[in-house]
């Protein structure tokens, strides 16, 4: 039961609980291996009560039990079982409820006798529950996109690797609400973390898109709805702080920045609508700290009223394409130094692009409330159009790298346009990945170079949905450590693994002063270190080809142990010449061991021995007159404390 729950994120409260249907149906085939590619949920229309009860016949006839759920503003809703009918055509109902009120019912009348409840309203039912024979595995798998506000769709992604990627969003409630916030993950989606891009001057800004080169750097336009303006904000730090770059300024009213990529660490380009008579577009060659903005003899004039569109852009090597809403493609062949523009067939409409190289690509527009497709096969410059077949979606068109694959998404709730198909002849045909998605929203996709692809969703909570992925899970290397500080000689730390993705083998590096050292197994291990600081440990894991190196620093501080710092009076530790005034260096007598530190009377650190020494000797040539406290820690953790007086 527990496990049924999480399965479908179910809300529980004092009084009862509850699920989507469609969270049913795609747990079924998910986490319980029923059959995606007969699975289905339909939605009861009064008006063909015929075709409905030969559904739920041909359902039960095969001995399959049938999902059923409905609802009422009185009663609110509940889900239950049919398992069979009768000649009557009625339905044979199980509640739920311990055989109470099981019986046949009206497929109009889902009341369960002796109650006042009623559950007509709202009727779905999920058919085609049976084991899965085919061994279908799912291509696409839903994951936790990490926003914590409810509703919040993908606006764009970028998929750096198929262990990174970036995503930012947009308000999927209906309020349009301004969001500027971004989720990442390192982790191949196992995990999404979301934040918010919150650079000064951006009170009531949004994100336009965004751009990543590594699980530490990324930068987002950022634009101003209602006054205009806007900026690139930049990250290093995986999203934790958010810094303008003020050379690309986008000045308001007209600024209005689009589009930002990255080649590299160095290189870029971001494009905003037309400021001051022509595009604003600049390039950078050291990460942004400074934006130069392409002249306009470098640019072809717009057309009245043409402007850019957030995100609709593409990349093939150093070849840039971004379309207007005059139909028309501006393409840049050096990272966006210089333009030429092409006036496509699609004259009053923004579209979609997607190249798969420097020569092939496909526009989608539509015009007249009519879908149109065109391809070029020479980098942008002419157009042809073509009508594919099947169910091609237009939330978004991508290919993977380096092949022949291109991939549609859907996300019309209400023209019951969702899903998700792909290509493999151009676009010519288009094929439904199963059937089973076309019960889901896909919105924004990214491809990652080896070929992973996440897609855009809406998500319920920050548990829950928001994002799909394509592509075999990736190993994440991690672990936990008990303590975060140890005393030397401690054997009580444990390092225990937390790694996801089944790994085959594992290899640690507990670091500087470790015993043991290395370790070639799961664990938990339990180690103790015979030096003293910051800890750095590493964990190597691998499946197959798959390999992941995890390093974390400062995991464990070792210390000295407090409360056994010698008696002065006790210890035989002797300081000499004591007073000093022209000797270079002075002697303890006694030490054996350990580590010498100076300080000066108002506690700062001015000589050290740096790591455990056998010389008791101190320099103090560099000394000036004056009182000093030496601290000796001994290897054997006691700490002595003695006074040195320097004259010169």
């Amino acid at each position: 039961c527990y496990h049924a729950g999480v399965s479908v994120n179910m809300n529980y409260a004092t009084d009862g609980s509850g699920a989507f249907s469609r969270d049913v149906l795609y747990a079924l085939t998910n986490y319980f291996n029923y059959d995606p590619t007969t699975i289905q949920i339909y939605t009861f229309n009064p008006d063909n009560q015929t075709e409905w009860i030969n559904m739920v016949k041909t359902e039960i006839d095969a001995g399959r039990p049938i999902y059923y759920s409905g609802s009422s503003s009185a009663s609110g809703g509940h889900a239950w079982v049919c398992d069979g009918y009768n000649d009557n055509n009625e339905l044979h109902i199980n509640w739920g409820w311990g055989g109470y009120a099981n019986g046949y019912y009206a497929a109009t009348a889902m009341i369960p006798s002796g109650t006042s409840y009623d559950f007509s309203e709202s009727n779905d039912m999920i058919i085609g529950i049976q084991p899965n024979q085919s061994e279908f595995k799912h291509l696409w798998v839903r994951q936790a996109s990490g926003f914590g506000t409810s509703s919040r769709g993908i606006q764009y992604i970028s998929a750096v690797s198929n262990r990174v990627a970036w995503a930012v969003a947009f308000d999927g409630s209906g309020g349009n609400a301004k969001v500027k916030e971004y989720t990442m993950t390192t982790d191949g989606g196992a995990t999404w973390k979301a934040g918010s891009i919150n650079p000064a001057n951006s009170a009531g800004f949004a994100a336009s898109m965004i751009c990543a080169i590594d699980d530490k750097t990324a930068w987002v336009p950022l634009y101003d709805g209602t006054n205009g303006g806007g900026m690139i904000a930049k990250t290093t730090d995986g999203g934790k702080t958010w810094t303008q770059q003020t050379s690309a300024t986008f000045t308001k009213p007209n600024g209005f920045p689009n589009v930002v990529h990255f080649w590299d660490a160095d290189n870029g380009f971001c494009m905003g609508d037309p400021n001051g008579g022509y595009f604003e577009i600049y390039t950078t060659t050291n990460g942004g700290t400074n934006w130069t903005r392409v002249s306009q003899a470098n640019i072809p004039a717009p057309l009245n009223g043409e402007y850019g569109v957030v995100g609709y852009y593409d990349v093939i090597g150093d070849n840039v394409w971004f379309a207007t809403n005059k139909g028309r493609i501006y393409k840049s062949t050096n990272k966006g130094a210089s333009w030429q523009v092409y006036q496509t067939p699609l004259t009053s409409t923004a579209f979609e692009i997607a190249f798969k190289n420097s020569s092939e690509g496909i526009i989608y527009g539509k015009e007249n409330d009519i879908d149109k497709f065109y391809r070029t096969t020479d980098g942008g410059a002419n157009w042809t159009q073509f009508a594919p077949s099947g169910n091609v979606y237009t939330a978004d068109l991508c290919w993977i790298p380096g092949t022949d694959t291109l991939i549609s998404t859907g996300s019309n709730y209400s023209a019951n346009k969702m899903g998700v198909s792909y290509s493999v002849d151009g676009g010519n045909t288009f094929t439904d990945y199963a059937p089973f998605y076309k019960n889901f929203q896909f919105t924004n996709m990214g491809a990652s170079p080896n070929g992973t692809v996440w897609a855009g969703s809406f998500n319920s909570s920050a548990n829950y949905g928001g994002m799909w992925k394509k592509g075999a899970s990736v190993l994440s290397a991690n672990f936990t450590v008990n303590k975060t500080t140890a005393y030397r000689n401690d054997s009580t730390v444990v390092f225990t693994d937390m790694t996801y993705g089944s790994p085959e083998s594992w290899e640690w590096n507990f670091g500087e002063g470790a015993e043991p050292a290395i370790k070639t197994g799961k664990g938990p291990y339990t180690v103790k270190y015979t030096t003293y600081g910051d800890k750095t440990v590493t964990l190597t894991v691998q499946k197959g080809n798959d390999i992941h190196v995890y390093v974390k620093e400062k995991v464990l501080n070792v210390t000295w142990p407090s409360g056994v710092e010698t008696n002065n009076s006790d210890n035989k530790l002797t300081v000499y010449p004591n007073p000093t005034n022209s000797s270079v260096f002075v002697n303890i007598a006694g030490f054996t061991k350990g580590i010498i530190d100076v300080y000066n009377i108002t506690g700062a650190l001015v000589w050290t021995s740096g790591t455990e020494t056998t010389e008791g000797k101190i320099d103090v040539s560099n000394l000036s007159t004056g009182v000093y406290l030496i601290k000796i820690k001994g290897d054997n953790g006691t700490v002595a404390t003695r006074k040195l007086t320097v004259t010169r």
